[in-house]
């Protein structure tokens, strides 16, 4: 993909999500530690973006990233990692999974520290919004935007749009919310659970 886009968007609030999202807003630099292709440091090096916004459709203690790839977010000495905290809220779901899941405690208790600590001056930004859900991308032949819908938790862990929609400057979108398998010709499949039949994983 062409690296054009200054404010770019990141949809989905899991691993994969915090993966793009942190490859995005890091130096090429950083990575050279790693085994990067001459071609995508290259890429990644030319790359003007400096805000990485991370949407998700619901609140923190229904984030899917575990408690180590958020933490990472912070380590790096380029990216100012930004908590809007009008998306920390929480229900009865959200207060009970707190209570019964270390990890989410962990994931709430590192967001919330995060969302009202001072903003530094790091020269790239990765935002993390919650309550947030993706209704359009706004552009034609290119993105020229994108429309989110505010959300309210209802108790039970899901959300309900409040009928509060922003718009928010970015131009380029990528998609990290889990995918649906397809069906192969002559194979078993159950086209709910986008799995071929199988027992306990098993085939």
């Amino acid at each position: 993909w062409p690296l054009t886009a200054t404010s770019v968007a990141v949809l989905g609030v899991g691993n994969v999500a915090l993966d793009v999202a942190r490859i995005l807003a890091k130096s090429a630099d950083e990575l050279l530690v790693t085994e990067i292709p001459a071609n995508v440091y290259e890429g990644l090096a030319a790359s003007p973006v400096t805000d990485v916004h991370v949407f998700g459709r619901r609140g923190p203690a229904q984030a899917k990233f575990t408690p180590l790839e958020l933490r990472e977010l912070d380590h790096s000495p380029n990216v100012e990692v930004i908590v809007h905290a009008e998306g920390i809220e929480f229900d009865e779901a959200s207060m009970a999974a707190i209570r019964a899941d270390k990890q989410i405690s962990m994931i709430v208790k590192t967001l919330q520290e995060w969302a009202i600590r001072d903003v530094g001056t790091r020269p790239r930004r990765l935002h993390l919004h919650f309550l947030e859900a993706p209704v359009e991308i706004l552009g034609t032949s290119s993105v020229t935007g994108l429309r989110t819908e505010t959300q309210e938790l209802t108790g039970d862990g899901n959300v309900r749009g409040t009928g509060v929609f922003t718009d928010w400057d970015v131009q380029a979108v990528y998609r990290a919310v889990g995918y649906l398998s397809t069906h192969l010709p002559d194979i078993p499949f159950d086209h709910v659970s986008g799995t071929i039949p199988h027992l306990a994983g098993r085939v």
